[in-house]
């Protein structure tokens, strides 16, 4: 497997060289030589492919993992059993760029659905960053702005973080399969890589913002 790394960087480095020269009239030598050694070289790479396949091949599952289909994730017996268990459900976001909305899929073992994540990919981020910044003022630069000197003084945004959870999981197909399932497995994309779930609010909260300073509550 190393030789077969360092052939492929050894292949990536012979593409730059070549990108530098390519189309001087000084350097066709270097080209005719740099395009000789990286024939060779893709060669070398093909021969250590084959032998990888026969000595080791499940370094190809580690290398180009195949996806996991949703027939997997929901079997009851065999291997596959043992990727998704009854009491959980698989929440996957695929969270796009701009001004675009992402999808949310949702799995159980009887279930399937997917759903518009109700939010943009720039609103989406300015929501993340705004409860994280909550709960870690001195990571973003908070600390000492509040009279207690922990961050911000209007404590947790309940409300923000309730539209956050039913922007992402609030829609009725997404409910129906996770509602009952007491493990949730989250694969986040972009800014929700940065999102701890535990910080999603799923009841719409009451007492106002006055409640948001009161620990009980929280």
């Amino acid at each position: 497997a190393q030789a077969y790394e360092a052939a492929l960087l050894e292949r990536d480095d012979l593409d730059r060289q070549f990108a530098q020269v390519a189309g001087r009239r000084e350097a066709v030598a270097k080209t005719e030589a740099l395009a000789q050694a990286r024939t060779a070289t893709a060669a070398k790479i093909d021969r250590l492919a084959a032998e990888l396949k026969d000595k080791a091949p499940r370094y190809w599952d580690y290398r180009s993992p195949e996806p996991v289909s949703v027939a997997a994730l929901q079997s009851a017996s065999g291997a596959d059993a043992v990727l998704l268990h009854e009491d959980e459900a698989l929440i996957l976001f695929m969270a796009v760029t701009g001004t675009a909305e992402g999808l949310v899929f949702a799995v159980s073992r009887e279930q399937v659905a997917w759903a518009r994540i109700g939010l943009t990919s720039d609103k989406l981020k300015q929501r993340v960053t705004r409860l994280r910044a909550e709960i870690d003022p001195e990571g973003y630069g908070l600390a000492g702005n509040a009279p207690n000197g922990t961050g911000d003084a209007s404590g947790f945004d309940r409300q923000s973080a309730y539209e956050l959870h039913q922007a992402l999981l609030g829609d009725a197909a997404i409910q129906a399969v996770i509602k009952d399932k007491p493990v949730l497995l989250f694969v986040p994309s972009g800014p929700l890589t940065s999102l701890p779930p535990g910080l999603l609010v799923t009841a719409a909260p009451a007492g106002g913002r006055e409640a948001d300073r009161d620990a009980e509550v929280l």
